[in-house]
C-alpha cells in the first residue's frame, strides 16, 4: 500500500449523565495507536448537557469490534 487512506466519518452523541459537570472531556479509541480526527477533544460537558461530535477512523481499522472501540474520559 502506498500509505494513502480512506476516512470513515461517525456522528458521536456524548451526554453528561451526572448531576455535575466534567471539566475536561475527550474522545478515545483502543487500540491507542489508531489514527482518528475528532471536531473537538478535551471540552467541557455540563451536567446533563449532551453534545454531538464527528468522528473520522481510519476504513482499515476493523480489528477490534465497535462496542469496544469508543471510551469517553472526563475529570471532574
Amino acid at each position: 500500500r502506498d500509505g494513502s487512506y480512506r476516512l470513515t466519518e461517525y456522528a458521536v452523541r456524548i451526554q453528561n449523565t451526572a448531576a455535575v459537570p466534567s471539566l475536561i472531556t475527550w474522545f478515545d479509541l483502543e487500540p491507542a495507536d489508531c489514527q482518528f480526527v475528532v471536531d473537538d477533544n478535551y471540552f467541557f460537558l455540563d451536567a446533563g448537557e449532551t453534545r454531538e461530535l464527528k468522528l473520522r477512523v481510519r476504513e482499515d481499522w476493523t480489528d477490534v469490534p465497535a462496542e469496544k472501540r469508543w471510551s469517553v474520559k472526563s475529570l471532574r
